[in-house]
């Protein structure tokens, strides 16, 4: 005999033995009151598991509406059966069965109503065997769009072997393109990214000889596009105003900038360009990185915000302390701390302007480099230890997730 046959088969002969007392009135009261007992402790355990299935149902349905806000599918059939080809990919071994009650599009807000039943452990006892849950999300696509900065470290160690195999410059190109793919959804021109190769030096490409905000006086001949930094506070600035951009000469940078550019397909193949060479000056990555989301020369193409209010993001990612430091236009210094001083000096300029900063550090072992990217951080959790090949891709996972969550409003 079961539990539950058991506990009916209890009251039940309480119930018949108090009712046969036949003094006063005390069988009927009796008999009551442990129905009423019984029913009591029946409702409150078989609530508690309602209340915890509609959470779960909650938090099933609220990642429905915001994958289906994202997916911007409009025709009613096709939205259906995109929701429950999600449910049942992410949710179909959780043991809920799910009603979709009715999911629609309105404008550029999803609706799901759903339901679910659960059955009961002791109300059967009262004659209830399930119980219903029932819940309504809404997510939309939020008006704001998104300008990223990718700022890689393209120095000689990226070049070496990668503890997940292959060269770590490779892990960066297939994680940061994952990025991108992640990203290349939803309305055109609302996500815009640029890419920042960074080593000692950055290139700003070869054909910006004569920009009004360059000067070319020690570029030399074949000059390959390397700039280095202006003196004073300059460097710890974005905007151009009188100060010209020192051009650097000798073949001394890697892969020129990408601007800003909401054709994703130009980030994706600089991905695959990208080459390991050079020693590591963190400040010159992050100084460009911030030129490129910024509205005035060097770079304009942000000035052009295509009618949408637009968070900006710096993500950066390196594999090692800085090994050289400004002296005066070159970076031709060893100073470590001096580096590390500007490397903050900049982060310190950049969140002031409003500017989201996430940090990846690549397999460093170094703990004084490791609290430096992590500083320079907007937050705790926009700072990622990545100590192999698999924790970049998950970092850079994380970040296109959370990317993609600023995009959207609940």
């Amino acid at each position: 005999m079961t539990f539950l046959k058991k506990a009916k088969s209890t009251v039940s002969t309480l119930a018949l033995s108090y009712a046969k007392e036949t003094k006063g009135n005390f069988g009927a009261i009796a008999a009551l009151s442990v129905f009423v007992m019984v029913a009591g402790v029946a409702a409150a355990v078989d609530i508690g598991a309602a209340v915890s299935a509609k959470q779960r149902l909650q938090d099933t349905t609220d990642q429905i509406a915001l994958y289906a806000a994202k997916s911007l599918e409009t025709d009613p059939a096709a939205l259906t059966q995109q929701a429950m080809d999600y449910f049942e990919f992410n949710y179909g071994d959780s043991g809920m069965p799910l009603v979709l009650n009715k999911i629609e599009r309105i404008g550029d807000t999803v609706n799901v109503d759903a339901s679910t039943k659960i059955d009961t452990a002791f109300a059967q006892v009262i004659g209830f065997d399930e119980l219903s849950v029932r819940t309504v999300s809404s997510s939309s696509f939020s008006d704001r769009g998104l300008d990223i900065a990718l700022v890689l470290d393209t120095t000689g160690s990226m070049g070496s072997a990668s503890s997940g195999g292959g060269t770590k410059i490779e892990t960066l190109k297939a994680a940061a393109s994952n990025l991108i793919d992640e990203l290349n959804t939803g309305k055109p021109g609302k996500i815009r990214i640029s890419v920042v190769p960074f080593a000692q030096y950055v290139n700003v490409g070869p054909t910006n000889l004569d920009a009004k905000w360059l000067d070319n006086s020690d570029a030399g001949s074949n000059w390959s596009g390397c700039v280095g930094s202006r003196t004073g506070n300059g460097s710890e600035t974005a905007e151009h105003r009188n100060n010209d951009f020192p051009a650097i000469s000798g073949d001394l940078c890697n892969n020129p900038i990408t601007p800003l550019t909401a054709d994703l397909s130009k980030p994706k193949a600089a991905m695959g360009d990208l080459v390991a060479r050079g020693w590591t000056y963190m400040p010159a990555g992050l100084a460009w990185g911030w030129r490129t989301l910024e509205g005035s020369a060097p770079f304009e193409e942000a000035n052009d915000n295509l009618g949408v209010q637009r968070d900006k993001i710096i993500v950066m990612m390196t594999d090692g302390s800085n090994t050289r430091a400004a002296s005066g236009k070159t970076h031709e210094s060893k100073s470590r701390n001096k580096a590390d001083r500007k490397t903050q000096a900049l982060c310190t300029a950049i969140k002031g302007e409003k500017i989201q900063v996430y940090t990846i550090a690549y397999e460093i072992d170094k703990s004084q480099t490791r609290r430096l990217l992590e500083g320079c951080a907007s937050g705790s959790d926009m700072y990622f230890d990545a100590k192999n090949a698999a924790d970049l891709n998950a970092a850079f996972a994380d970040i296109a997730a959370n990317l993609s969550t600023l995009r959207l409003t609940n």
